[in-house]
């Protein structure tokens, strides 16, 4: 039996294919109101684009105006993800951005004056991910299963998983652990629904088999299909070969700030900061996030030959997420649980900083070469060397997780 979460995608899906939604589960999470909801952004995304949708299936045009309307409200008020931050969980990121892009398309083919806001929008929550963008990652074999409850460093070192540039994204509720029986492995180590959204705005081949990609391909071209010579994920013609030199290319300056031009307007509810080597190599880190009941993956970081690192200062299991907080110094990035001072760690890469992304607020900041700004460590002591602490074992609030792509 497929959970609610798995129907309300196929829902958007099939209504954004032309068909009959075959259930209405997007109606129990409807959020129209110009006040931001309890808990997470992406399914009300999901559901306010699925009602969207059938009230333009029903030919019901004063409900489809009054739905865009609250559509470009959004697009033009609202943080990127929301109270979300930048998430870095795959589902609830994909969710927002095909969700985005389906009002898009409606507001475009209906000729709404907020199709230009939700344009921007849908390329702004892409061009995040573009900030982030390597080359090829390896896949995270060492899951860390002898000790579920502690902190670790998981490091992608095994076979390349796909040719889509790995996307390196620290963000909420992105450091999660199974919650279902079997093995408690991580999920989205390698950021493959992320680097499915780059590819798709700059035109490369995202293959349906082996990644499970299939849905993430169905819902773009459905979109896409709704208003026929719409941008891809907002992004123009101009855009997607500037897109595309960019990837070729991410230490060029000039390519760079084009890049940064997408997102400049768009700060995220948190702060964040990516910084990229002059390799190619490039670390994201959260300044600080949320107490919540996911984890956060505090530190994300693609070298340049497709290793990755990433961590957090939690153990991914559901249970009270803690509020972290990042600190930086001259060769390493530091992040700090708040509640019981345990700390991990990553090592920059040791080639020089070609330059950073930063948000604190509401401000976006383009920083070339080395930012001047290094933060000394919060932590009172040292982490160990294999860049982990023990923490104890909280009492777990056993809840249902799925996903639908």
């Amino acid at each position: 039996m497929s959970s609610k979460a798995v129907r309300m995608g196929d829902e958007l899906l099939r209504l954004a294919q032309g068909k009959a939604p075959g259930s209405s589960d997007w109606k129990t999470e409807i959020h129209f109101k110009k006040t931001p909801p309890k808990g997470s952004w992406n399914k009300y995304l999901v559901c306010n684009a699925a009602e969207l949708l059938d009230a333009r299936r029903r030919d019901k045009p004063h409900e489809v105006k009054a739905a865009l309307d609250w559509w470009q409200w959004y697009a033009e008020t609202q943080t990127v993800c929301g109270g979300e931050s930048l998430t870095c969980e795959e589902v609830y990121r994909t969710s927002m951005v095909y969700g985005i892009f389906v009002a898009a398309a409606v507001a475009r083919a209906e000729h709404h004056p907020g199709a230009e806001a939700l344009r921007l929008f849908t390329r702004a929550h892409v061009a995040w991910l573009v900030i982030g963008a390597g080359g090829p990652g390896r896949k995270v074999n060492d899951h860390h299963l002898g000790n579920v409850s502690v902190p670790c460093v998981l490091v992608g070192d095994g076979v390349f998983v796909t040719t889509l540039p790995y996307v390196s994204q620290a963000g909420a509720r992105g450091w999660v652990r199974n919650r279902e029986s079997g093995p408690k492995k991580f999920h989205f180590t390698e950021r493959t629904g992320l680097s499915a959204l780059v590819g798709q705005a700059a035109a490369f081949n995202v293959p349906r088999n082996g990644l499970g990609l299939g849905g993430q391909i169905d819902m773009f071209t459905a979109a896409c299909n709704l208003s026929p010579g719409i941008a891809p994920l907002g992004f123009s013609d101009a855009d997607r070969s500037n897109l595309r030199d960019f990837l070729r290319n991410t230490g060029d300056i000039r390519l760079a700030r084009i890049v940064f031009s997408w997102i400049e307007a768009f700060a995220p509810s948190q702060p964040h900061t990516f910084i990229r080597y002059a390799d190619g190599s490039v670390l994201s880190f959260m300044g600080e996030s949320s107490s919540s009941s996911t984890d956060p993956c505090m530190i994300d970081l693609w070298m340049a030959g497709g290793k990755t690192y990433k961590t957090s200062a939690d153990d991914g299991l559901r249970s009270d997420s803690y509020a972290q907080v990042c600190s930086e110094s001259p060769t390493r990035v530091t992040c700090l649980n708040k509640t019981n001072g345990m700390t991990s760690f990553i090592d920059k890469p040791t080639v020089a900083e070609a330059y950073r992304v930063a948000s604190s607020g509401s401000i976006v900041r383009f920083v070339q070469g080395s930012s001047g700004t290094i933060v000394p460590p919060t932590a009172t002591t040292n982490p160990p060397a294999n860049n982990q602490v023990s923490k104890p074992v909280a009492n777990r609030k056993k809840k249902w997780w799925h996903f639908w792509l």
